[in-house]
């Protein structure tokens, strides 16, 4: 090996050492409150009685551009959405990016979101 080489290899791992010390400081945005993320099941409200996840706001999904506003004011609020099947969730979606809301998310069915969020399914 050359001794340019080594040189840079040294550097290299110099670097990474410093940088991971840098994770035992505090950041600058430490005391910064995290929002989490709202989940919204677009189905009906009898379908949402019937059984929704747990922590889920149910807005129907023709319904949704009049009422996110007053859930979610903050348009870089991250959305979860779930229906049935997922189609009303696409339609949903469309109304919520046409607001630039910019992070929705389209979890497809409630059995598909209950598998990724690892929630209870509430009836």
């Amino acid at each position: 090996m050359s001794r340019k080489y080594i040189l840079r290899l040294f550097a290299v791992n110099c670097c990474l050492i410093m940088l991971s010390g840098c994770a035992d400081r505090p950041s600058a945005h430490a005391n910064t409150p995290v929002k989490a993320a709202l989940i919204l099941d677009v189905r009906t409200p009898e379908e949402f009685h019937n059984g929704h996840l747990q922590g889920a706001i149910n807005i129907p999904h023709h319904q949704i551009a009049g009422k996110i506003g007053k859930i979610a004011p903050d348009k870089a609020t991250e959305l979860i959405l779930y229906c049935r099947s997922g189609r009303r969730v696409k339609s949903a979606m469309t109304d919520l990016q046409q607001l630039n809301y910019r992070s929705v998310k389209n979890y497809g069915s409630i059995e598909q979101a209950q598998k990724i969020l690892k929630l209870p399914i509430v009836r």
